[in-house]
């Protein structure tokens, strides 16, 4: 991430409808993710990283990948992936950036495992991680509420 990137993520975070999927329940400040951009703490302290995600033909930014809850020790980390607008939604962009993201974790930072959470009502999600190769191994039961009702959360994993 760079800082004019700094623009897009307030409007990307602070937008209630990726709530539910990032666990935020309260609006960042310009400042606040302005700080979380400019921290140049190497990603072996931080234990995360963010790229933004970019379509190849207009450099236009689409959206945000991260790498977080890294265990050097161990050698997995935990990705989430987030495509902002509806329209570029279903296209392959998610799946592409977790391509690279995981050539990445794997060449760069010598992980052997990648991890992930998602609602079980994601299946877009679901269908994206499960094309590169991200297996089901578990679920935890009526984990969020969702308009009134529970979802589970389900948990994948690729083996890099």
């Amino acid at each position: 991430m760079q800082p004019e990137d700094v623009h897009l993520m307030v409007l990307w975070e602070n937008n209630p409808e990726n709530w539910q999927v990032s666990a935020t329940d309260k609006p960042y400040t310009y400042l606040e993710l302005k700080a979380f951009v400019e921290d140049e703490e190497p990603i072996q302290l931080s234990k995360q990283e963010r790229f933004i995600i970019c379509k190849c033909e207009t450099d236009e930014p689409i959206g945000a990948i991260d790498l977080f809850d890294i265990d050097f020790i161990h050698g997995y980390g935990s990705v989430g992936i987030l495509i902002a607008e509806n329209k570029d939604r279903n296209k392959g962009f998610g799946a592409e950036s977790l391509f690279m993201l995981i050539e990445y974790a794997k060449q760069e930072l010598d992980l052997r495992n990648l991890l992930c959470s998602i609602h079980a009502n994601n299946l877009s999600s679901i269908r994206t991680f499960e094309k590169v190769g991200f297996q089901n191994i578990g679920k935890r039961s009526n984990l969020y509420i969702d308009k009134n009702s529970s979802v589970d959360e389900l948990l994948f994993q690729r083996e890099l």
